[in-house]
């Protein structure tokens, strides 16, 4: 606890004035802090929805060990795992077969075909 004993009233005035001062500053850099945390909550909230929502294939995917973090339901319709069994794969098990890349090129012609080359859980 402060120690008041042997300050002036002048002394004790102002070390209160110096506490308020730092009580208001608090407030300020509290109120700039939730104003950043709902922005981020936002920005958040919006790309997410971008990932969900997009017709494209999307991943995330841990850099260092090509781990399937999250993807979108355009990725689960194209690829035809269920959620829960592409979050166990990586990105390696998403690309087309090494011995199957000379075929690539043709293998586009049609859809039944791509299915050869790349590995998307056969669901016929």
């Amino acid at each position: 606890m402060l120690s008041d004993e042997g300050k002036t009233k002048e002394q004790v005035i102002s070390k209160l004035t110096e506490l308020r001062q730092q009580v208001a500053e608090f407030e300020i850099l509290e109120s700039g802090l939730k104003w950043a945390e709902q922005t981020l909550r936002e920005s958040e909230e919006k790309y997410q929805q971008l990932f969900d929502l997009s017709s494209d294939a999307l991943f995330l995917i841990e850099i260092d060990t090509g781990k399937i973090l999250d993807l979108n339901n355009a990725a689960i319709e194209m690829y035809g795992y269920s959620r829960e069994e592409a979050l166990q794969m990586n990105n390696a098990d998403f690309s087309p077969r090494n011995n199957d890349c000379h075929r690539i090129h043709s293998c586009m012609l049609s859809q039944k075909e791509r299915r050869k080359c790349f590995p998307h859980r056969d669901i016929s």
